[in-house]
């Protein structure tokens, strides 16, 4: 009996379904994910497991990145202001490169380049330290996100990934830029 109930109280240890350290029910932005923006689930799927394609990550464009050397307050840039020349990034992005930007091999991000390679420096060694000391593929890129509140009538939304393709980050070498791979399971 005693074996059973330490059965029973790891097997809860390992079903950890709470909020706070699940990330397949709650996922929150942080260092421990890329945030990927204005990019088609759809085309990312048919690129990067149906064709089995590599994937590059894009900064912030240069001008945004202009905006942000010049403002004080780094997260504001994607805020809208009547005084501001630029559009939002996504209306941005659409008239600089129209729709071939869904069906190119590149993944934009919202960060400067200094900061997109720190982010991937940091995903890649926490993905390979975890796979050397545990066995365990941590790496996954989420397409689409269902919104949720959890007590109906709660102002706080969750986010839920749809999709998870298991991927591997990998450059040939430290000058080299880091490109997204998915990691057939077979």
């Amino acid at each position: 009996m005693v074996v059973e109930q330490q059965l029973e109280r790891a097997r809860l240890e390992l079903l950890d379904m709470g909020l706070r350290s699940n990330p397949q029910l709650n996922y929150r932005s942080g260092s421990k994910a890329l945030d990927i923006i204005d990019e088609q689930s759809a085309k990312i799927f048919e690129m990067l497991v149906e064709q089995e394609n590599t994937l590059s990550f894009l900064p912030l464009p240069e001008a945004y990145q202009q905006k942000i050397a010049d403002s004080e307050d780094e997260g504001s840039f994607f805020q809208t202001d009547d005084e501001s020349e630029l559009p939002p990034l996504d209306l941005y992005l659409e008239q600089k490169k129209g729709a071939a930007r869904f069906t190119d091999k590149y993944l934009q991000t919202g960060l400067v380049p200094a900061k997109l390679d720190k982010a991937l420096l940091k995903l890649e060694t926490e993905a390979h330290t975890m796979l050397q000391e545990q066995g365990v593929e941590v790496l996954y890129l989420a397409l689409g996100f269902l919104q949720w509140n959890e007590p109906t009538n709660s102002s706080v939304s969750r986010y839920a990934p749809l999709i998870l393709i298991p991927v591997q980050l990998m450059r040939s070498s430290a000058r080299d830029s880091f490109k997204l791979r998915y990691t057939v399971k077979k």
